[in-house]
């Protein structure tokens, strides 16, 4: 005999999160929002969160950074005017600023199997979704995480997770200034291109068409439906 699934999809159909959509936001102001709800959905005070953010042009770094990862010094970075903050994930360098957009991720997994590896993928794969209906057709490479197309290297991961809960999550570029990468070592991984939405397609993309196609990939693998919310 078959089991009966009805339970299990009545528990999807009544899966629910929030999405909100912040803007630009400075990485801090934003790190500090993610540690607040995610303490609160630790106590189930909220449901999982999907949280938009466009940052100002910063580099992070990850429990995995390593110095000469950043290949400019202190004067370097004011001239170019990028700050450098240290993020509680795993990885290495990364690289957040205008006409990108980041998608944090404040998620319960224990609705999710536990399981950290599958919610890396989901991630990659909201991102390969917004990229393949944006026209730019986007993939896993076996040996890198992200997401990348033919051209080079879309999107990064970061993961952060206590007590099951999620913190950080994905990073897409659409259109940002990309000559700020070239100040880097991105993810640690050597003589492989970076590269945006605009540059792949060839045309101008906004950031409003990418994060509604996130928005629609992000209920779909999260398998949950999404609610706007702007105050939280």
């Amino acid at each position: 005999m078959y089991p009966d699934l009805g339970d299990e999809v009545a528990r999807i159909k009544r899966r629910e999160a929030l999405w909100v959509d912040k803007g630009r936001l400075g990485f801090e102001e934003a790190n500090r929002l993610q540690l607040e709800l995610a303490a609160r959905r630790r106590v189930g005070e909220i449901p999982d969160i999907a949280m938009l953010v466009e940052h100002d042009p910063c580099f992070t770094l990850g429990r995995a950074a390593k110095a000469e990862h950043v290949l400019v010094d202190a004067d370097g970075l004011a001239a170019a005017g990028i700050a450098v903050h240290k993020a509680d994930r795993g990885g290495d360098v990364t690289y957040h600023g205008w006409g990108q957009l980041v998608c944090y991720a404040i998620v319960d997994l224990a609705g999710y199997g536990r399981d950290v590896h599958a919610h890396a993928r989901r991630l990659e794969e909201i991102m390969i979704r917004a990229a393949c209906a944006i026209g730019v057709p986007a993939y896993r490479d076996p040996d890198y995480p992200g997401v990348w197309c033919s051209q080079g290297k879309l999107g990064a991961i970061g993961l952060g997770v206590r007590r099951w809960v999620t913190m950080h999550g994905a990073s897409l570029n659409v259109s940002p200034y990309m000559p700020h990468y070239d100040l880097i070592v991105p993810c640690g991984i050597h003589g492989r291109a970076v590269t945006s939405l605009e540059r792949a397609s060839g045309r101008t993309i906004t950031l409003e068409q990418v994060g509604r196609e996130l928005r629609r990939a992000f209920g779909a693998v999260f398998e949950t439906e999404l609610k706007s919310e702007r105050g939280v």
